[in-house]
């Protein structure tokens, strides 16, 4: 499914799965949600999936709380005040649940959750442990980074870092381009998503651009399925971690280039403090993106305003970014 934006680009549609307690139902341990603000303004523009794998599990709202323990080499899910061993439960539920949403583009997770926590959960030695020994994934979320790393993967502390949305939704928008590029088994698709993708891949990692633009030389002699996964798999490497702000700078420097003796005095005054404030952290990267395709579409650069770097998603969310 296709998202139109205010410019000139078009979206294919991400689909999501994300916790439930994130705004759609009071299914935390205590009964309460935690509705996350970003989940909201995301709602118009991604498809959304909603788990919860407590429930998934069969337990109860409310219900006693769940933790983590170590014990050997084997890390457990356990309900201290029962004893309950729920670990063989919800590794169950991640598998079957994972396998029916193999093509998925992203996730929004709970963090902190013993169950949905990407990072830092608190695992314990023992149930009645006061202090946590070490952190570490839940295991629903460590199931979904095992086998579905090509996804993009978040939560609701880090969609409230300026630098980690916008990674997030950039490349959660790239890979929902990609789906619909693969499922179209068009090399014309696959050339046009290279060529709308080369600035932006290109701040990633310019050695996986280089790999990618090989790769897609003579495209047509290739087999599609060999192509398109040796082109996914060097797109993911691309985008494992955010990309430096001296690569922004430096690829934003050229496109002022291209327009500055078309500009006002101020007109350039302003696209330059934005960049410098960029630069030092006082400014989101969008507001910068916001103003070079705005003189794109100004100087009828038509290719220019249709390269995913200076839209990377929706221009509606830019502004959350």
């Amino acid at each position: 499914m296709r998202v139109e934006s205010e410019g000139l680009r078009s979206f294919t549609r991400p689909e999501v799965v994300v916790s439930m307690c994130l705004g759609f139902g009071r299914v935390r341990w205590d009964g309460q949600e935690c509705r996350c603000e970003y989940v909201e303004k995301f709602k118009p523009f991604m498809s959304f999936i909603p788990v919860c794998p407590e429930l998934g599990i069969g337990l109860s709202v409310p219900r006693l709380p769940l933790r983590l323990l170590f014990q050997g080499e084997r890390l457990k899910l356990v309900q201290p005040a029962t004893g309950l061993d729920l670990t063989q439960k919800m590794e169950g539920f991640a598998e079957a649940f994972l396998k029916t949403h193999l093509e998925v583009d992203g996730f929004i997770l709970k963090s902190g959750s013993p169950s949905c926590g990407l990072k830092k959960v608190k695992v314990y030695t023992c149930a009645g442990a006061s202090k946590a020994a070490v952190r570490a994934s839940g295991l629903f979320a460590a199931l979904a980074l095992q086998n579905l790393s090509r996804c993009a993967f978040t939560d609701e502390k880090d969609l409230a870092i300026s630098k980690r949305r916008e990674h997030f939704l950039t490349k959660l928008y790239t890979l929902a381009s990609f789906r619909r590029v693969e499922k179209s088994c068009s090399t014309e698709e696959l050339l046009k998503f290279h060529v709308e993708n080369r600035l932006l891949i290109s701040v990633y990692s310019a050695k996986q651009l280089r790999l990618l633009s090989t790769l897609i030389d003579n495209a047509e002699e290739k087999p599609w399925r060999w192509l398109v996964k040796s082109y996914r798999t060097h797109l993911l490497s691309a985008f494992k971690r955010s990309p430096v702000e001296a690569s922004n700078i430096e690829v934003m420097r050229k496109l002022y280039n291209r327009f500055a003796h078309r500009l006002s005095k101020d007109e350039s005054s302003l696209v330059l403090s934005q960049m410098r404030e960029y630069a030092s952290g006082g400014a989101p990267l969008s507001v910068c993106l916001c103003l070079l395709k705005d003189l794109a579409v100004r100087f009828d650069e038509n290719s220019l305003a249709q390269q995913s770097f200076l839209e990377p998603f929706p221009q509606d969310l830019m502004e959350t970014a």
